[in-house]
């Protein structure tokens, strides 16, 4: 039989192998001996597994979902590999290993198992909608005060911002997911903060002098920055330690506002007292002083009294308000207004004076001037240039009494009231320049122009008034000889109008000085 079974394995043909334990393959069979027709039949085969290699899959990217599991990847897999466990959640991480299975697509080898790398991404972060934070301010409020307030996993993008009071005010903040699955969000929370409890604080005294009007309003100027009268239209007297309440607002607008009271001193104003000069011209008589002096405190000023304070003589005495003077000359009148509740007491005095002359002299250019005389204090004085030259037109009355009160300056004929002093007054005038009026011709004025002295020829007995460009009269001198020298070294260069009359003419020429 030996021989027999070496000979089949020569002639049997064989088809190639798989793994399976069954595995049937069609053969003949020729016996050796020629004797027999070639036989078909099935050799049966078992085939071993070779043993499988999972090989190196490749890495798995995706990003994460709440509802992410091996499941959802299988559609990733290359073909051969298998999850163990495709209920197994995945959570946002890199390189994460999960065990599956590599099954040889042909049979041929043995199934492994391995470990597949995956990749999952953090999804987009949600900011969410986090409810409104509420303060209240402090000096050093800043975001980073509120972190206790931030819901969980909250946090904000600066905590350092410093915070003022105001509703709705919004602040980058950013959200964490603890789960670690999804990406940090940024967004905005509102916080809303609250003024904080308002402090009036110790503000100074204020002071300020009575007024006839004063009301708080009239103090604000002097209150410090934030602070404001209650009621700004009270009226304030005279006073010490005064107290008006008063708010305190603070300027950056975090405090609430605060009352509190503010001092006020008042210090008692001084009365101005005026009363003017009496004049009286009849040397008897009897003068009702009420009202007379009058003071800056009007009604609400202290009680007036007079007194005759100096007279030199015994002719002149007060009752009450009515004065009885009976004599000439001066007296002096001592008023005195007393104090009250928002007054000083004042003093002052007037003059009586009884059957006094004061002077006028009046200077002009004109022919028969008005105005030379004596008056009584008081008096109306009325003043006139005079006929004026032809090339001469009036300007103004001038003098350098403080006193003397024109009722027209530039007018020709004008009055004012005579003051307690003498008076001078000089009337300007402007030259016409295009009107000419001859000098006499007996008559020789030289040099012209001239330094400081000029010769007049043949003006005697006339008056030498020198009037200067302005107008003005700056020299008058009486012309006593036939030859007389005129000195006017004192005079300053310019042009200078000589302007000579005898009482009918008067007759003009331009001089020059240098």
């Amino acid at each position: 039989m030996q021989p027999i079974k070496s000979e089949l394995r020569r002639i049997y043909r064989y088809e190639p192998f798989h793994n399976s334990n069954t595995q049937k393959f069609p053969a003949t069979y020729t016996d050796p001996s020629g004797n027999y027709e070639t036989a078909t039949g099935f050799i049966t085969v078992n085939v071993a597994q070779e043993k499988g290699n999972f090989g190196i899959p490749a890495d798995m990217n995706v990003t994460y979902t709440p509802t992410l599991t091996l499941a959802n990847l299988v559609g990733l897999l290359q073909t051969g590999y298998a999850w163990i466990d495709l209920t197994t959640r995945l959570k946002a991480g890199d390189r994460q290993l999960f065990p599956a299975t590599y099954t040889d697509p042909n049979g041929n080898f043995a199934p492994v198992i391995g470990y597949i790398t995956i990749n999952v991404a953090k999804a987009a972060g949600n900011f969410g909608n986090p409810a409104m934070l509420n303060a209240t301010y402090t000096p050093t409020l800043t975001l980073a005060n509120l972190v206790p307030l931030l819901s969980n996993d909250y946090a904000w993008a600066n905590p350092s911002t410093q915070l003022n009071v105001g509703d709705h005010q919004q602040f980058q903040a950013t959200y964490t997911d603890p789960s670690g699955n999804y990406e940090t969000a940024t967004g905005l929370i509102t916080v809303n903060v609250t003024k904080a409890a308002g402090n009036f604080g110790n503000p100074a005294s204020l002071n300020t002098t009575y007024t006839p009007m004063l009301t708080l309003a009239n103090l604000v100027s002097l209150l410090p920055n934030g602070y404001s009268w209650v009621t700004a239209s009270t009226q304030i007297n005279a006073g010490n330690h005064q107290q008006f309440q008063a708010t305190y607002t603070d300027p950056s607008g975090n405090y609430l506002s605060a009352s509190g009271v503010i001092m006020v001193n008042v210090a008692k104003a001084d009365q101005t007292l005026t009363a003017a000069d009496i004049f009286c011209t009849t040397p008897e008589g009897e003068i009702n002083l009420n009202g007379y002096a009058i003071s800056s405190a009007n009604v609400n000023g202290g009680a007036i009294t007079y007194e005759v304070t100096d007279t030199g003589t015994t002719g002149a005495n007060i009752s009450g308000t009515i004065l009885q003077y009976t004599f000439t000359g001066i007296a002096i009148i001592t008023v005195t207004a007393a104090s009250n509740d928002n007054y000083n007491g004042a003093t002052t005095m007037f003059t009586l004076k009884v059957g006094m002359l004061y002077s006028v002299v009046v200077t002009s250019i004109g022919k028969e001037p008005i105005g030379d005389g004596e008056y009584f204090a008081g008096a109306t004085v009325s003043i006139y240039t005079g006929t004026l030259p032809e090339n001469l037109r009036f300007r103004r009355w001038t003098t350098t009494n403080a006193d003397v009160i024109f009722a027209n300056a530039t007018s020709s004929r004008t009055t004012f009231v005579m003051p307690v002093s003498d008076v001078t007054i000089m009337a300007t005038f402007e030259v016409l320049t295009d009107v000419e009026v001859p000098f006499a011709e007996n008559m020789l004025l030289f040099p012209n122009p001239f330094t400081d002295d000029l010769n007049i020829v043949g003006a005697e007995n006339n008056t030498l008034r020198v009037v200067n460009s302005s107008g003005a009269i700056v020299y008058i001198q009486k012309v006593v000889s036939t030859d007389e020298t005129i000195h006017l070294k004192s005079l300053p260069e310019g042009v200078y109008f000589f302007c000579l009359e005898d009482g009918e003419k008067t007759k003009t020429i331009k001089v020059i000085k240098n």
